[in-house]
């Protein structure tokens, strides 16, 4: 949710600094695209059939006759019951997909997600919800300002651009070797000529490709009506590769190797390596106290915000995103060293532990939000309120609907990952209450109240027969809503462990390996493993340190694509000639320097100064958009309209998932 959120913050700092540059479009539809780019990671048929393995591995290992007992993760509400082969690989099929045929790859979560998204997107985007102003009191103010849009097109651009999770979209580390020893071997892991790791070169070959095919086709529509749905389908497209350049920042180790750069040039040439890393560990936040809204930046003091971490836990992560990880044989990160890469950009990639980090992170920022839902409790109707399972004047997070209390309630999920009775007693209060028409009746009760519209109703309502469908094919294993709450318990248990072992770790002095300078790749915390999206992401206040730097350098990259597209749309340029989107995207996302008169450090210098994020005339060194013509002998504009670059990145992706599931397939008993 906090990732939503800071896109959204980006998309209104565009909005309200391109001014009249283009104003007859609908810039609803170029946020939306943005979101769904986020939302859509809810389907990843990879990462589910990778589940599907783990389950089963879990499942197997209890005894060598598949007896499920309740103190295995995930399957505990099989207790004491037994499955054979068949009936596990049934359910998991169902539950997380099949690599084939085509219809089977999403399964029955991946349905369910998308059903409770589709209704969440209408609740925010739709124009016909009767409450919608009521129902904007209880949104983050970044959602609160965005301007409704009909149902139907929001219907349509669900069903057309609601996809599926991938890597290249959100410039992730790709598994596209599985295991993590065998990298350094493959080219796509190797430090390419520009100092950036080589997929992220392939992504930005992906990216100049569809601006390139944007641009010509937003030329061809740029005349037909602000309500078109064609000129709608562009400006989504649009917002989707916006996401990806703007999660280069917030995804990878530039913003550190940039303050890291910057710094060392009001260093004495002789100082050593050893002894700059020495003094820029303790006196990087010094340089920057000028941030007076930077939670924390007092020198001398803890970060103001809760789950932020003290210094010595934003020391600790700062110099471990400086570094890169090690793996032992398979895919087994090393507890006892780390490579120090000052000389690559690169972005966190998901191991074992980071669904865990982003679901319970993600919830705990949607409890935050719906703080907001409880203060606006005075709106709401007795009747209402009971339907939600909200007793008297009590919180959301009380509510007696379990998924519900599950969801936003951080404190239930740690206790049921503690107490095993406790979860089990609440999966089979859930199956009552999902088998019951208490979940129909609330949703229901939200519409006649205006709080819904009828599509945001009917996808709720679609999820809930989901859930109840899996649990009707076999009453020994778990439906959607179970599997969930058993795998949230484990990810706040997981979230839980890793902040004891920060707190341990920052506990440590010179030489504890809790110091600052600790060069394990697995220092015990999992949330501070390095080359982990956990560790390197910078998008929500909580993902401190550098989370400022990493949001005005996103919001400045991205506001310099749409201005560069914008003025090249309005201007009377046809299809014979474009812009070389190559030259723009490089100069952008690149290895930072640290130079003064780059655009990165005039940026975060203007900021600096004035709080303010920088409109595009105000950075000298702006990108510019050299232009390419179609009937050039090299064919450079018409080879990246004819691109395919998309195409080999997602079939990069989907064989990830006939290897993973093929490989699940041989571990049934024959």
């Amino acid at each position: 949710m906090g990732e939503v959120l800071r896109h959204a913050e980006i998309f209104h700092n565009t909005r309200e600094r391109i001014g009249t540059l283009r104003p007859d479009e609908d810039y609803t539809y170029l946020e939306l695209g943005n979101y769904l780019t986020d939302v859509s990671q809810f389907r990843d048929p990879f990462a589910h059939m990778s589940a599907k393995r783990t389950i089963w591995q879990q499942a197997k290992s209890s005894n060598p006759f598949l007896a499920i007992l309740s103190v295995i993760p995930i399957l505990g509400i099989l207790s004491d019951v037994f499955l054979d082969a068949f009936d596990v690989e049934e359910w998991l099929n169902n539950l997380m997909g099949e690599h084939e045929p085509a219809d089977r790859r999403y399964g029955k979560l991946a349905e369910y997600f998308e059903n409770v998204i589709l209704a969440v997107t209408h609740v925010i985007f739709a124009d016909d919800i009767p409450q919608k102003e009521a129902m904007r009191g209880m949104l983050p103010p970044e959602l609160q300002r965005i301007e409704p849009i009909p149902p139907a097109e929001i219907d349509h651009v669900y069903s057309t651009h609601f996809t599926q999770y991938w890597p290249h979209e959100h410039v992730d580390f790709p598994p596209f070797v599985l295991h993590g020893d065998q990298r350094p071997r493959n080219r796509m892991y190797r430090r390419g000529r520009r100092g950036l790791i080589q997929y992220l070169e392939e992504y930005l070959t992906f990216l100049t490709e569809e601006l390139t095919k944007l641009e010509a086709d937003w030329k061809g529509k740029r005349t037909v009506g602000r309500s078109d749905r064609a000129r709608h389908d562009i400006l989504v497209r649009f917002g989707k590769l916006l996401h990806a350049v703007e999660d280069y920042f917030f995804h990878s180790n530039y913003p550190e190797l940039q303050l890291w750069n910057d710094l060392r040039r009001g260093r004495p040439r002789e100082e050593t390596d050893d002894a700059y890393r020495a003094w820029f560990a303790e006196n990087w936040m010094r340089t920057y106290r000028t941030y007076r809204g930077y939670p924390g930046y007092q020198v001398g003091g803890d970060a103001s915000h809760p789950e932020a971490g003290t210094h010595t836990t934003w020391r600790r992560k700062l110099m471990r995103r400086l570094r890169y990880p090690v793996y032992e044989s398979g895919n087994r990160l090393s507890d006892e060293t780390s490579e120090a890469r000052l000389d690559l950009c690169y972005t966190g990639g998901f191991e074992s532990t980071d669904m865990a980090h982003t679901m319970a992170g993600a919830l705990e920022s949607l409890q935050a939000l719906f703080k907001r839902f409880d203060e606006a409790g005075g709106y709401l109707s007795p009747e209402l309120r009971t339907a939600l399972g909200i007793p008297g004047t009590d919180a959301l997070v009380k509510s007696n609907l379990v998924l519900v209390r599950t969801l936003f309630n951080a404190d239930e999920r740690s206790r049921m990952h503690r107490d095993k009775d406790y979860l089990q007693a609440q999966l089979v209060k859930h199956v009552e209450q999902i088998n019951s028409e208490v979940y129909n009746q609330g949703v229901d009760r939200l519409r006649t109240d205006g709080y819904l519209n009828d599509a945001a109703r009917d996808a709720f309502k679609r999820a809930f027969a989901i859930d109840r469908g899996l649990e009707a094919h076999d009453e020994r294993t778990p439906g959607v809503g179970g599997f969930l709450m058993q795998f949230l318990a484990q990810s706040q248990g997981e979230m839980d462990r890793s902040r004891v072992a920060t707190r341990s770790l920052d506990g440590g002095g010179r030489p504890d390996p809790g110091h600052v300078f600790d060069v394990r790749t697995d220092n015990g915390a999992s949330g501070e493993t390095i080359g982990t999206h956990t560790l390197m992401a910078k998008d929500t206040p909580k993902s401190q340190p550098l989370y400022e730097d990493a949001k005005v350098l996103a919001k400045f990259a991205s506001l310099s694509v749409v201005h560069l597209m914008l003025t090249e749309i309005n201007s009377p340029n046809d299809a014979s000639s474009g812009l070389d989107w190559e030259a723009v995207l490089q100069e952008l996302v690149r290895f930072p320097q640290g130079r003064p008169g780059m655009w990165e450090a005039q940026a975060l210098a203007l900021f600096r100064e004035s709080e303010s994020n920088p409109a595009f005339e105000d950075v000298p060194n702006r990108p510019q958009a050299p232009r390419l013509n179609a009937s050039a002998p090299d064919r450079k504009l018409l080879a990246r309209r004819e691109g395919t670059q998309r195409k080999k990145l997602e079939d990069m992706y989907v064989a990830l998932e006939e290897r993973v599931d093929r490989y699940m397939i041989n571990l049934w008993p024959g």
